[in-house]
């Protein structure tokens, strides 16, 4: 096999294994940090364990919709599953808003009441364990779903980030906390609730554009007119329709052209025009190509 062909094998390998990797990843994470958060008397550090164990739910949703997903289309959904991507990192976002949610309150509340807390020093160590297992599952659910345009990957690697964070806040909370100032776990508490709140707010504002059948991007359409429009026998482009469909597009477009030709050579004008359209595009979609008699030329006899 091909240096080339090893590389692809280990992408798609590493793909597959997005879902179980996050379940694993964030099932250990939220036992560890728990643990060690109330056996060493940390909240912040408990807070973020339960900030886990809600990314474990969202995992499960994204093994789930990434497995239906992946399913061929068939006689009652003629146009495949992708749309469940959509729905289920419509789910993870509203997760995340929940967590966000939950650490701002609590943040705000020790803030409020004045509370402190003097974690040990085993509080650290789940800490720095969280940065470093949150920014490894990051870095792999970034990758897997840049390569394969998935809606619910991207979204899981954002979760990650934001997880990323909310343990650097942890960190340093506990850090300030041993040095009697009390204040910095609820204040830097507070600012990654705020991140994550943002950042699952604008996702879940994308995930429900995918939901409403939202355009493609406007680049990647005028790319796409621009190499039908260069392909001989293509007179003028009509009407051009565009779609998401979780990893998969869908671009419907119609071609003005001469009215005279015989079906062969109107069969071969049509599947060259899809065949450009696709070389466009940076991820597998359906392209569907409508041909239209020219009104200059007259109809065809």
């Amino acid at each position: 096999m091909s240096a080339r062909g090893t590389a692809c094998s280990a992408c798609d390998r590493c793909v597959d294994s997005v879902g179980a990797v996050s379940i694993g990843g964030n099932l250990a994470l939220a036992t560890v940090k728990g643990f060690l958060g109330v056996l060493g008397g940390s909240q912040a550090l408990v807070a973020d364990a339960v900030h886990s164990f809600a990314d474990l739910i969202s995992s499960g949703l994204l093994f789930v919709g990434l497995r239906v997903a992946s399913r061929p289309a068939d006689e009652r959904h003629q146009f495949g599953y992708g749309k469940v991507e959509f729905i289920v990192a419509v789910g993870i976002y509203l997760l995340l808003l929940a967590a966000g949610g939950y650490i701002l309150y609590d943040s705000a509340h020790m803030i409020i009441h004045g509370e402190r807390v003097n974690p040990s020093f085993v509080t650290v160590f789940g800490a720095l364990l969280s940065v470093v297992g949150n920014e490894l599952m990051y870095r792999h659910s970034r990758c897997a779903g840049s390569r394969v345009n998935s809606p619910s990957m991207l979204a899981n690697s954002v979760e990650k980030r934001a997880d990323v964070y909310s343990s650097l806040a942890v960190l340093v909370g506990i850090v300030g906390a041993k040095c009697s100032i009390h204040v910095l776990d609820p204040l830097a508490a507070v600012l990654v609730a705020c991140l994550i709140l943002h950042s699952s707010l604008k996702g879940l504002w994308e995930a429900l554009q995918g939901l409403m059948d939202s355009s493609l991007p406007a680049d990647l359409i005028e790319r796409v007119e621009a190499t039908v429009r260069e392909v001989p026998g293509v007179l003028e482009l009509g009407r051009l329709r565009s779609r998401e469909m979780g990893q998969r597009i869908w671009v419907e477009l119609e071609v003005l052209t001469d009215g005279n030709r015989t079906l062969d050579e109107a069969e071969n004008l049509r599947k060259e025009i899809a065949r450009a359209a696709a070389g466009c595009a940076d991820r597998p979609g359906e392209f569907v190509v409508h041909l239209r008699p020219s009104p200059a030329l007259g109809d065809p006899p």
